[in-house]
């Protein structure tokens, strides 16, 4: 385990920062809060339609539940990264993801396919998961060539740990051998005793909604379930694992206790935390992030 503490910020995100918090300061809000609907959404999550004429592009629904797979037709590489996307496991993946998803595309090649997984609370999430794995068999039967990498931010890359856990336990052969999370939500029981001094200091999450998240997410359940909160299942085997964090994030507290979890347990997890920077600030646009990508880049050509 290795845990990378960046310290430095530039100018300009230091002024979109301040820019952020202020405007929730003036709204006495997260910003973010508004964008976890406790309600079905009726939204059809397509790319955005330049994006889908620079790519190939294919679908495929399970259980009425799109999976989007897209590749450069010059492609051949046999790198697969199977990306799930944030939103509190309540909301569908945003126009942030998919331009996050081209910039995959454009600077790694290989395929991306993205999982618009069943949602709360409507579903919980065993349909959650029950998706997912039918989506990666699927995967596996239309491209048996390829090497998949599992992605994802928020609680798209808790669900990523989680399903991590269940492809192993499930002895699949050709489970991603690496994992890279952006501000994984890992802990859904919110009971992480520095939850509300990190939420001082994060801009765009409270804990209030975030609890609803999770009761609608477990509909009651045990939320120290491994397929709930992944950071307590067994984390061993599991491939390589990059985690991306920032200091002023809700989340910060959990992601640190997972890298410290890896350091005791002597586990193949490395983390990057970078100072003043909020919830999935490694899929956004700052210059920072852009480093970031290429520590993920160097790390998913690693022994390649």
């Amino acid at each position: 385990m290795k845990l990378t503490d960046f310290t430095e910020i530039g100018g300009t995100t230091r002024f979109m920062l301040n820019a952020m918090n202020t405007l929730s300061r003036m709204q006495n809000r997260k910003l973010f809060d508004d964008h976890f609907p406790l309600e079905e959404s009726e939204i059809e999550n397509l790319p955005p339609y330049l994006f889908r004429r620079a790519y190939e592009f294919d679908r495929e629904w399970i259980q009425s539940h799109q999976m989007i797979t897209m590749w450069k037709e010059e492609n051949q590489s046999k790198r697969h990264i199977v990306y799930l996307h944030g939103g509190g496991y309540v909301s569908q993946g945003s126009t942030l993801h998919w331009y996050f998803i081209d910039k995959l595309l454009r600077d790694l090649g290989g395929r991306v396919t993205f999982i618009d997984y069943p949602t709360a609370p409507d579903y919980c999430y065993r349909d959650t998961h029950d998706v997912v794995f039918a989506a990666f068999q699927l995967l596996m039967s239309n491209y048996p060539e390829d090497e998949f990498v599992l992605m994802g931010d928020s609680a798209g890359g808790g669900l990523a740990l989680s399903f991590a856990q269940v492809l192993r336990d499930k002895e699949i052969e050709r489970r991603p051998k690496k994992v890279v999370l952006y501000s994984p939500w890992v802990d859904l029981t919110m009971t992480h005793p520095k939850l509300e001094e990190a939420e001082a200091k994060d801009c765009l999450l409270s804990k209030a909604v975030l609890e609803e998240v999770a009761k609608a997410y477990s509909k009651g359940e045990d939320r120290t379930n491994p397929l709930i909160s992944p950071i307590f299942g067994d984390l061993h085997n599991l491939g390589e694992i990059q985690v991306y964090f920032g200091t002023d994030e809700i989340l910060e507290p959990e992601c640190a206790e997972l890298l410290q979890i890896a350091e005791e347990q002597d586990l193949p997890i490395e983390g990057f935390r970078y100072a003043f920077m909020p919830h999935v600030w490694a899929i956004m646009p700052f210059e920072e992030s852009n480093f970031a990508f290429q520590l993920m880049k160097t790390f998913l050509i690693r022994h390649e």
